[in-house]
């Protein structure tokens, strides 16, 4: 139990530095705009990871369950399935998290973008570890 504890309290803080990493690159920025753009343009590179790893555990899923196509096919439905789900209730958080800031301005783009990030950065970590 320990060890898993362990592990997990690992996995957290990974998840939490990475995040942490694109607040620290994007707050070094000399200006709002600035800010702004880091935040995209580090979302777009979270949310290309979350898609390359996705698409990943589909083809480890088929892999590993090879001749067993109606397993694989459901395990893949699953996921999928998941995902979508998964992405409704990221996208509602992020919405919640930057509630605060005037919907439209950049400071609510920011705090999504970042909240996108965070999300998706563990969302991945996950993804990693499918099948499991």
């Amino acid at each position: 139990m320990k060890l898993v504890h362990g592990l997990a309290l690992a996995v957290f803080s990974l998840c939490i530095s990475a995040s942490a990493l694109a607040e620290d690159t994007c707050a070094k920025q000399p200006s709002d705009g600035a800010l702004f753009q880091c935040t995209v343009q580090q979302k777009k590179l979270a949310e290309d990871e979350l898609n390359k790893e996705y698409q990943t555990a589909k083809k480890r899923i088929v892999q590993m369950y090879g001749t067993q196509k109606k397993l694989a096919d459901d395990y893949v439905a699953t996921l999928v399935d998941t995902q979508r789900s998964w992405l409704r209730y990221r996208d509602g958080q992020c919405k919640l998290e930057a509630f605060a800031a005037e919907e439209g301005s950049n400071a609510n783009a920011v705090a999504t973008n970042l909240c996108v990030i965070r999300i998706d950065k563990e969302r991945t970590a996950i993804l990693k570890q499918l099948p499991y």
